[in-house]
């Protein structure tokens, strides 16, 4: 409610700075890995990278920004084939789509089948509490002063993500992430505002990453998670309206739902054969 200023001021811009980093190179692997020719390579520079970040930010003048181009400019320089791949957008419950064991790996799933895997970052949660707060003071009246400390506060936030994402320069061009003011309009078609909660993200994200040409939406969940059962039964009608496939997948512990991808990417394969 309060865009986490529970949090000591000088820490939360650190913890933000941090998930902006890591945010941006692990999308930076992931616009490489599916298409580099010597099989390793890109875990292995991310590797040396995180590393390097780890360090600088240890070091409370460590050159944070510094180590994020280094690691940048070593994934540029990791041999490729230039193909293109079917582009996956994943959404979803926020720790469920980020968790590697958590989703069984649906990433590298995907890059197995064939795709390029797009992941809706963790930085995308703290720009919604931020704008959900921002709604709240207007909408409770609670004054100037709140306003003002509130746009203060959270300044930083979209600065900080233009400045990151500014360093991985032509690398991520096509894979900047919409404003969150486009992702809460489009998922608000469906679900209202006043319903807080990952629900109108995963909504929007999803028709967003349709525009930005997906061709396929995975959305990820907890199973039983009452906002997944919302958007299980919106994405319905919302990948009519699109005109790609959603995937709806339940995490239950059991194992073995990422298999069901592999149905979409023979589809496909056979598809383009046929053409």
């Amino acid at each position: 409610s309060n865009t986490y200023m529970g949090l000591e001021n000088a820490l939360r811009r650190r913890l933000w700075l941090a998930l902006l980093t890591s945010d941006v190179l692990y999308k930076a692997g992931c616009r490489i890995r599916p298409y580099e020719l010597r099989k390793g390579d890109t875990d292995r520079v991310l590797q040396e990278a995180l590393t390097a970040l780890r360090i600088a930010f240890a070091d409370r003048g460590g050159d944070i920004k510094g180590a994020v181009k280094e690691g940048i400019e070593l994934l540029r320089c990791v041999p490729n084939n230039g193909a293109q791949k079917p582009l996956v957008g994943i959404v979803g419950e926020i720790y469920i789509r980020c968790n590697a064991f958590c989703n069984e790996d649906v990433v590298r799933t995907i890059e197995s089948f064939g795709g390029e895997a797009w992941l809706a970052p963790t930085s995308e949660w703290i720009l919604y509490t931020s704008y959900i707060q921002q709604c709240d003071v207007r909408e409770k009246s609670l004054g100037l002063r709140a306003s003002i400390e509130a746009n203060l506060k959270n300044r930083f936030l979209h600065r900080d993500e233009r400045s990151i994402y500014g360093i991985a320069g032509d690398l991520l061009t096509d894979r900047h992430e919409p404003s969150i003011e486009q992702i809460i309009g489009e998922g608000e078609r469906y679900v209202p505002l006043e319903f807080t909660g990952e629900s109108i993200l995963t909504i929007g994200r999803a028709v967003m990453f349709a525009k930005q040409g997906a061709a396929l939406v995975v959305n990820c969940e907890p199973f039983t998670c009452m906002h997944g059962t919302i958007t299980d039964a919106i994405f319905q009608e919302v990948s009519q309206t699109v005109g790609i496939p959603i995937v709806n997948m339940a995490y239950d512990g059991e194992g073995g739902q990422n298999s069901r991808l592999e149905v979409f990417f023979a589809n496909r394969v056979a598809a383009d054969v046929s053409v």
